[in-house]
């Protein structure tokens, strides 16, 4: 774990650089901008705090969603026929979800920004990239799993567009079902991988879409053709936009670009 530098502290490649007269105008930092240097790198990491903060935010944001689109799915149990709940219900998912990209798609750009403090002490990128690494790591592992839940999104959209074919299907509702025990065989191979909160998560969403189907089966004597078409149409845009997403797009592009940066950087170091 490396030592986080303050203002009172100086680090010690500073303090044991030897200066020469040839050197000192050229190499060494001034006493006031070695102290301007401190106060910058303690921005950054009060930054990249604040960062992992607001992601984990938005992770029980999307948590707190998941949650309140099992309840309305429930109160359908007293709604026989009407899917203005459920196409509700999707429509406030999909913009949670585009949300939630979007911010952390910000969040790694305000990252980026915070490099250039940087730029006039090489000695630190070291330490930038572990930080980097590190917080940009889990904003990946997000994204993925949420390009994950797209695919699914897709899965059950040409799942229903099979349904409406045929009344007798509908009322069936046996492809849903079979989305729905693939999704959890998904997430259970997540679960398997995972371990703590992310373990206890998985586990949570995989008992949600056990009790979404016992709510489908209660619905399936009443679905309605048209209905039903009206919830195809909306998971078909949920996939739309997120599988286009311009800030998913945005986001590998800028952390191949940030990674290249800092591998750059480091190679300067070592041929210092």
């Amino acid at each position: 774990m490396q030592a986080v530098v303050t203002p009172h502290t100086v680090p010690q490649m500073l303090v044991q650089r030897p200066l020469t007269s040839a050197a000192n105008h050229s190499d060494s930092l001034q006493h006031g901008e070695i102290v301007l240097l401190q106060q910058k790198v303690g921005k950054v990491h009060e930054d990249v705090r604040r960062m992992a903060s607001k992601i984990q935010g938005l992770k029980d944001e999307t948590a707190r969603e998941l949650e309140s689109f099992k309840k309305e799915m429930q109160k359908l149990k007293g709604d026989k026929g009407d899917y203005g709940a459920i196409v509700n219900a999707l429509t406030g998912l999909r913009s949670q979800m585009k949300g939630n990209m979007t911010a952390v798609g910000e969040e790694f750009d305000n990252l980026k920004e915070e490099m250039k403090v940087y730029e006039s002490s090489l000695e630190n990128v070291g330490s930038l990239k572990e930080r980097v690494d590190s917080k940009i790591e889990d904003v990946v592992k997000d994204i993925e799993s949420l390009k994950q839940t797209v695919e699914s999104c897709s899965n059950l959209s040409s799942t229903v567009n099979e349904m409406k074919t045929s009344i007798a299907a509908i009322q069936d509702m046996k492809y849903v079902s079979e989305f729905v025990n693939d999704f959890e065989q998904t997430l259970v191979g997540d679960i398997k991988g995972s371990s703590g909160d992310k373990k206890k998560a998985f586990t949570q969403q995989v008992e949600m879409l056990k009790k979404c189907v016992g709510v489908i089966d209660e619905l399936k004597t009443t679905v309605k053709h048209k209905d039903m078409e009206t919830v195809v149409n909306e998971l078909r845009v949920i996939r739309e936009d997120l599988s286009n997403a311009k800030e998913y797009k945005e986001l590998k592009k800028n952390f191949a670009k940030l990674s290249k940066t800092v591998e750059e950087k480091l190679l300067k170091i070592e041929e210092a």
